[in-house]
């Protein structure tokens, strides 16, 4: 192995030769050209007529989001950002471009009003090019920030590290255990001993619950973040029960689309493979928005959760998914299920 090349891959087999691959040097004009980029998109203004939109923003998350301001030419050019709103914040809102800034918005909560704004963000620069950039504030008058009970949604996303459950119920065979580090973040949740036999989900059996405030009704996706784990049982592969509030527990089979004819490794084996990380999604049916409880009920033995992300719009494809909702738990438990 050390002694195989180590440049120039493109397939599987080695290259003849290390070899550089073609190298190209971009000539940027002399005048200065300003362009923008915000986060959540992959375009670029004044290049495209879309609308410049940056994600929401709302009161529970309170999020700050980022401008990047760059230069398309060698010279330097001057910028200005203001906004339409008092409260609405951008750092710098002036200065000088050689390279690229990049501009932190945020909001000051303290001042908005409650209810749902539109706002913007003009940015001018070189050759007085303009681009403005739009977003949304939400400030719903309840439940209140500091009094709400569990997770809540934002950008049509809640987004959970499974350590922060509202409640552990164990059982007389087995006890919820959380081992730290052993995740991409923060934790695994896992039962132990794993030598206990499955259980059937049910009643008081085992099971984590995360209380939530959801927005949003209708078919949403919950996908779950697990250590890889082969079906080392050898029987059905590894299970889990997923259920909201008090519906039939959907069980779901992580090894599912791991085996194909003749071992031919399958795109499910590969990725969790190749990302360190076993996911599996689920599809249930909120009737109205308001406050809920995601059940994740333990089967088999030997699964570790790591991350839980409740979607309710369109997630945009991430490594290593969102970031953590808010959220406030009043009143952590871990109880027996006996």
């Amino acid at each position: 192995m050390m002694d195989a090349r180590h440049i120039s891959f493109r397939s599987w087999n080695p290259p003849r030769q290390d070899r550089l691959p073609r190298l190209s040097e971009i000539d940027l004009p002399q005048a200065a050209d300003m362009g923008v980029a915000i986060e959540g998109s992959d375009k670029w203004w004044p290049n495209t007529s879309e609308t410049a939109r940056l994600p929401e923003f709302d009161v529970y998350q309170q999020q700050t989001y980022f401008i990047e301001v760059f230069n398309r030419g060698q010279e330097s050019f001057e910028f200005q950002a203001k906004t339409a709103q008092a409260w609405l914040s951008v750092s710098p809102a002036q200065g000088q471009v050689d390279k690229q800034v990049r501009l932190a918005v945020s909001v000051q909560w303290d001042q908005v009003p409650t209810g749902s704004h539109t706002a913007t963000i003009t940015i001018t620069g070189s050759e007085e090019t303009e681009v403005t950039v739009q977003t949304v504030i939400k400030y719903p008058t309840s439940p209140k920030r500091d009094l709400v009970n569990g997770f809540v949604e934002g950008n049509g996303v809640v987004s959970i590290e499974a350590e922060h459950y509202s409640r552990a119920v164990d059982s007389d065979a087995v006890d919820w255990l959380c081992v730290p580090h052993l995740s991409r973040k923060l934790s695994g949740m896992m039962t132990i001993p794993v030598t206990a036999p499955s259980d059937q989900p049910q009643g008081n059996s085992p099971r984590l619950e995360y209380d939530m405030m959801l927005f949003s009704s209708g078919e949403i996706e919950v996908e779950a973040y697990f250590c890889p784990t082969q079906d080392y049982i050898g029987e059905h592969g590894i299970r889990y029960g997923i259920s909201f509030d008090n519906e039939n527990p959907q069980i779901v089979n992580i090894n599912a689309m791991d085996i194909v004819p003749d071992w031919k490794y399958p795109p499910s084996w590969n990725n969790a493979v190749m990302e360190s990380i076993k996911k599996t999604t689920s599809k249930h049916i909120i009737k109205e928005p308001g406050q809920h409880t995601l059940k994740f009920w333990r089967v088999d033995p030997g699964l570790v959760l790591q991350k839980i992300v409740i979607n309710t719009s369109e997630l945009k494809p991430s490594y290593l998914g969102p970031p953590e909702s808010f959220f406030r738990n009043a009143a952590v438990s871990s109880a027996s299920g006996n």
